[in-house]
């Protein structure tokens, strides 16, 4: 009879055991359960120990760019997980990414100008400056191909606009210029005014453009980004790889857009734009970029999307029916009745 009591003890404590380690083991889980939000707001590097915040109050997104298609365009836009083909005048909002995979393709920044990217190109937007201000605030990040962009009106004290590519940076007030990769290499042309050009660890370390060059119209630079990593002032490696374009450089179809003005009837904020109705999820690897104030206007805009994601799939299938049957392209190209002559002159500067 003890037998039988000691074995059924052991029993009892080993089943006592193994609950105690479930409960320990579904504790650990529920610290990053998710279960109460959508499957797009968990986070996509298991390795990264970022949370979704979920006491931020809810704020419809604001736009970075919209995206302008050309008849033969054919456009992937990336959002967390999901992708879908690109809409004309589609909402781009942060941490969305495009791939051009035929023709053309513009990012309209209502008010201020436009970029072009050609086919092969993929770029992925981010807030740049105080997320409280109205103003530009755009940071485009270049993984393949090129972009060109020309801005209307100089930018203001609150206005920001730059383009990175392989952590070389170039910063703008009011210009036309282009970025774009080669073999590795970064190269940055420009059209109209000034750019700019640094790394983004110098720009960090500086806290302002001290440690740039300036590189002026009709003139580039062609950058291997390992000549310059981890430089605190990289302008004497950058200053002796200015050169000027040549006559056939200038000829070039990009270049020309940059120094044609464009017709600001094509920079006004589409009357119905295209809202994707994929939850907003921005990469754990931008996250770094963005400042503190910057991460809680993500949030928000986060559960603003979870929220209103039944409204915004109903939105966005009666948008596409809509387009099925009347949608015909723009023709966004700059011809010579929307275009005048360059409005400054090429000439090599210095450092500031």
């Amino acid at each position: 009879m003890k037998q039988y009591i000691k074995f059924f003890g052991l029993i009892a404590l080993m089943t006592i055991v193994v609950m105690g380690a479930g409960c320990k083991k579904a504790d650990k889980q529920n610290i990053n359960d998710y279960s109460d939000l959508s499957d797009q707001t968990r986070v996509q590097d298991k390795n990264s120990d970022y949370v979704p915040q979920k006491d931020v109050a809810a704020e419809e997104p604001t736009a970075l760019a919209y995206l302008i298609l050309d008849q033969d365009s054919i456009v992937t836009v990336l959002r967390g997980e999901e992708q879908t083909e690109g809409k004309n005048n589609m909402e781009l909002l942060v941490g969305d990414s495009i791939k051009v995979d035929a023709g053309n393709a513009k990012l309209l920044y209502p008010e201020y100008g436009m970029s072009l990217l050609s086919q092969g190109s993929i770029i992925t937007l981010l807030p740049d400056g105080d997320p409280k201000n109205d103003g530009l605030g755009v940071q485009l990040l270049l993984e393949a191909g090129k972009v060109w962009t020309r801005l209307e009106q100089l930018l203001g004290s609150d206005d920001t606009f730059t383009v990175e590519a392989s952590e070389v940076v170039a910063t703008v007030r009011g210009t036309a210029f282009g970025m774009q990769l080669v073999d590795g290499d970064v190269q940055v042309i420009v059209a109209d005014h000034q750019v700019s050009v640094s790394t983004r660890e110098a720009l960090r370390a500086a806290k302002d453009l001290t440690n740039s060059i300036t590189l002026s119209a009709g003139n580039q630079i062609r950058i291997n980004p390992q000549d310059i990593h981890a430089k605190p002032d990289p302008r004497p490696l950058l200053l002796p790889k200015i050169k000027a374009l040549t006559s056939a450089e200038k000829q070039d179809p990009d270049y020309l857009f940059g120094v044609q003005k464009i017709n600001l009837d094509l920079l006004k904020k589409p009357e119905n734009p295209f809202k994707w109705s994929a939850q907003l999820l921005l990469d754990p690897r931008f996250r770094t970029r963005l400042t503190p104030e910057q991460i809680l206007k993500v949030e928000a805009y986060i559960k603003w999307y979870r929220d209103h994601r039944l409204e915004l799939q109903q939105q966005e299938t009666d948008s596409i029916r809509l387009l099925d049957v009347q949608f015909q392209a723009p023709d966004r190209d700059i011809n010579s009745q929307e275009s005048s002559t360059p409005t400054s002159s090429p000439n090599l500067i210095g450092p500031k």
